[in-house]
């Protein structure tokens, strides 16, 4: 299921697809419907399960909140399903209560003794995941967030942490859980040693230079005929994309592009992360796929100064770039149609991008105005269930 439901967020399958695929997981999955009950203490114990307590995607937009939580209120836990650690690992460990628990019902009886009061998964349905011990319900409260971008379809999980900006009116009832909605779920916290924003590339160059650093995984066929319209449009421009994993990937994508008469594109190798930020910095404008969209790539990338084209749609997998951008003030580079992204790529306002280069990081969130937020849910959800 984990697979399964993980792959879906790379399709374009229609919610009552989704709606039947409920279904079928809660008929095949067993699920213990019965919650500890939840015990007043002087403190609420708030543990996080997460596989990616380490140099990963997602943890940049979680490590700069939850290493801050207000300790009067909070006894803060963490739960590593992954023996890998690095520098960012050292961030939690001196942040809270840190334990690194590979085996699943290990980790069911720890946290049952740690008496948790409101268990969070941090992972979803991605790789690494312990929703084999969250469906037998070791905590009286468990909430999902930002790992996976949908529903969880499970009855374990009770509340899904989301924003104003993540997901659409339209298909709130689609979700199984009791969504929180704040003003804002996500707060980037860039790279350590992060270099600063580079000049603009098209004032050295003279054209504009587009770039794409997501996973291939989100390409399509139609997305590249898209990105084809746009680029086509500009008598001169480039193309500048990351090395995939698999050379198999980025042949078809080069091949394809040359088939329908783009030819300017540079392929640059995988390099580590202060590297990998000088190479966005590198580029004017980054076209993002859709309908999985970009996540931490598009925070990157507004981090170094460099706006994204996005294609927002209804589920959280397709508008983490467009709540984003919201954030930092630039709406104008959502579509919300194809055509409407054509349009964007070919009207790019190339003088307007020096001052975005400039100015952005003054427009990124403060962290203390999220984690108030946040703690004050988590409150709320607390009182409400004694």
């Amino acid at each position: 299921w984990s697979d399964y439901f993980l792959s879906l967020n790379y399709t374009n399958i229609s919610i009552d697809e989704r709606k039947a695929l409920q279904s079928a997981i809660q008929k095949t999955q067993l699920q213990n419907k019965v919650f500890p009950k939840l015990n007043r203490k002087n403190k609420i114990r708030i543990g996080y399960v997460s596989s990616d307590f380490r140099n990963h995607a997602v943890t940049y937009f979680y490590k700069g909140l939850i290493t801050h939580h207000n300790k009067d209120i909070f006894d803060v836990y963490f739960y590593s399903t992954n023996s890998f650690e690095d520098s960012i690992t050292e961030t939690f460990k001196t942040s809270g209560d840190f334990k690194s628990i590979e085996d699943s019902e290990t980790l069911y009886h720890t946290i049952k003794q740690d008496d948790i009061d409101i268990l969070v998964d941090l992972n979803g349905y991605t790789r690494g995941n312990k929703l084999d011990v969250f469906i037998h319900n070791p905590s009286p409260i468990q909430v999902s967030w930002i790992g996976f971008l949908n529903s969880m379809y499970l009855s374990s999980i009770q509340y899904k942490i989301t924003d104003r900006n993540l997901i659409d009116e339209s298909i709130k009832d689609y979700y199984t859980e009791s969504l929180i909605t704040l003003n804002n779920c996500l707060l980037y916290d860039p790279p350590n040693d992060c270099p600063h924003i580079s000049p603009s590339p098209y004032e050295i160059n003279g054209y504009l230079t587009f770039g794409f650093f997501n996973n291939f995984r989100k390409l399509s066929d139609d997305v590249l005929d898209t990105w084809v319209s746009i680029l086509l449009s500009h008598n001169i421009c480039k193309l500048v994309m990351m090395k995939s994993d698999f050379q198999e990937q980025i042949n078809y994508v080069i091949s394809y592009l040359n088939k329908r008469g783009f030819h300017n594109i540079e392929v640059l190798n995988n390099v580590d992360i202060r590297e990998f930020m000088d190479c966005i910095g590198s580029v004017d404008i980054c076209l993002d796929p859709f309908h999985h969209v970009g996540g931490v790539t598009t925070a990157h990338s507004l981090w170094m100064g460099v706006p994204v084209l996005t294609l927002e749609g209804n589920l959280e997998s397709e508008r983490i770039s467009s709540a984003l951008l919201k954030n930092v003030g630039l709406d104008s580079f959502v579509a919300k149609s194809k055509d409407e992204y054509i349009r964007k790529g070919i009207e790019i306002p190339i003088n307007k991008l020096k001052d975005i280069r400039n100015n952005i990081r003054h427009m990124f969130p403060k962290r203390q105005d999220i984690l108030n937020e946040l703690e004050m849910a988590f409150t709320t959800i607390y009182n409400q269930h004694l």
